[in-house]
């Protein structure tokens, strides 16, 4: 199961820290807030002040509200999975000492509102980024963190290809064997997205037979297809 989307910063943080086996991605929020894709039983409880979060089934999710929406579709593992993780994180939250106050409409102005008074999903906002880690845990941070990071990366990005720059230069490259340098140095940054690319697509089709419920019990190879790509 993974994290889509949560309507507080401490829903998000709750999660991260409480459950056995952690997964999620923000590109779930995103797409709830742009795509409207649609609401939940959480856009209810939400307006009423409740903190929360929406967790899904990444696998089979096209039986999803028809006829086969049964347990037997369910594997055992995905079951255990989520009993773990919901049993866990109700023990933390309830011994949770910074456990928050119900939202307030000047927190988030659909608290309150009734659903004849909205025209689409409000979507939600937890104010954080995270991606979830092999499935044991979840690394999350506030949005400012991860603007400030990832400004971060992206100055670093410019230092060091402006370095490689003035080194292909100090190191007497004729200048007419310039451009050939720089064409060659494009196409094995190409040739690395291609690879990277190609493993991605191969990880994606092997997995695809299996039950991503069951990913925690095989680590070892998640590590290895992520390193590839």
């Amino acid at each position: 199961e993974w994290l889509v989307r949560s309507n507080s910063a401490y829903a998000a943080n709750a999660y991260a820290r409480f459950a056995t086996s952690p997964g999620g991605f923000s590109f779930g929020e995103w797409a709830f807030k742009n795509l409207n894709i649609g609401y939940t039983d959480l856009s209810v409880y939400s307006r009423l002040g409740y903190h929360g979060f929406d967790l899904v089934y990444v696998h089979d999710a096209y039986v999803y509200h028809t006829p086969d929406d049964n347990v037997n579709t369910a594997s055992p593992e995905g079951l255990q999975h989520e009993g773990s993780n919901v049993l866990s994180i109700i023990r933390g939250v309830a011994q949770d000492s910074d456990f928050p106050t119900l939202k307030t409409k000047d927190e988030d102005p659909t608290v309150g509102l009734w659903n004849n008074e909205l025209s689409s999903d409000p979507s939600m906002d937890s104010n954080s980024v995270c991606v979830g880690m092999y499935g044991s845990s979840l690394w999350i941070m506030s949005m400012t963190a991860a603007q400030v990071l990832f400004g971060l990366v992206a100055v670093m990005a410019v230092v060091v290809s402006g370095g490689s720059v003035w080194f292909l230069v100090k190191t007497a490259v004729p200048v007419s064997s310039l451009p050939a340098a720089i064409a060659a140095d494009f196409g094995i940054s190409f040739l690395s997205l291609l690879s990277g690319f190609t493993a991605a697509v191969a990880s994606g089709m092997f997995v695809g037979v299996r039950d991503l419920r069951t990913w925690y019990d095989w680590q070892l190879l998640r590590l290895l297809f992520t390193t590839l790509t």
